[in-house]
């Protein structure tokens, strides 16, 4: 039998929905501590064998992600709180409030307390920014590339990498007018998502769900 799945993973691009990435691709690449490696303070050793084994993890992981947190949970939200005013914004919230939190599981992995809660935090951020991404564009293709560099770009020093002061003054600053950038561009691209545009995600969700 046929599944119902195909309308999450399209291969049509639109000129518009790849410029409203931009701002999230400067995301995921700013993640990666650019000061420190031009300062000296970061070198990094890596073969092409492992950055290629270390890029298809990325991706993997930021595949079955996307299929939970976007893909299911928030349909599940608009559709639970589809009747509701700011439905929508809640749906977005709580869907990533929720992607935030799983990733609260790195406190049995000896990471610190204190760089948990951080994860947790910018995760839930970013969270929504790829969920309103994949609400107006409804390709969640663009969504698991987002996330893969994300993760590509923020591990890479971690895992390959040897770094000292990874963090400056210049990144600091630079961090917060992203953010701030960011935040204004995708709360502008969210009040754009049509009453329309809603109806028929939320009518893909449904027919996913039901169809056998």
């Amino acid at each position: 039998k046929k599944l119902h799945y195909a309308w999450m993973i399209k291969t049509k691009r639109s000129k518009s929905h790849v410029m409203m990435m931009l701002p999230a691709v400067l995301i995921a690449i700013h993640n990666f501590p650019v000061s420190a490696w031009i300062q000296g303070r970061l070198s990094i050793t890596v073969t092409p064998v492992a950055l290629l084994i270390f890029l298809i993890e990325c991706l993997s992981i930021a595949f079955f992600e996307e299929i939970i947190f976007r893909g299911i949970l928030l349909g599940l939200c608009i559709e639970l709180f589809k009747h509701l005013k700011h439905g929508v914004w809640m749906s977005i919230v709580l869907s990533s409030i929720i992607f935030g939190a799983f990733h609260l599981i790195n406190l049995f992995s000896g990471v610190s307390t204190f760089d948990v809660m951080l994860q947790a935090f910018y995760t839930f951020l970013i969270g929504m920014v790829w969920a309103i991404i994949y609400m107006k564009s409804k390709n969640l293709a663009y969504i698991v590339v987002l996330h893969t560099l994300f993760n590509f770009f923020g591990l890479l020093a971690i895992e390959f990498g040897n770094a000292h002061q990874r963090y400056d003054l210049f990144t600091l600053i630079s961090t917060s007018l992203i953010m701030i950038g960011s935040a204004l561009f995708y709360f502008n691209v969210y009040k754009k998502i049509t009453p329309q545009e809603m109806l028929l995600w939320t009518k893909n969700e449904v027919t996913t769900r039901r169809s056998p």
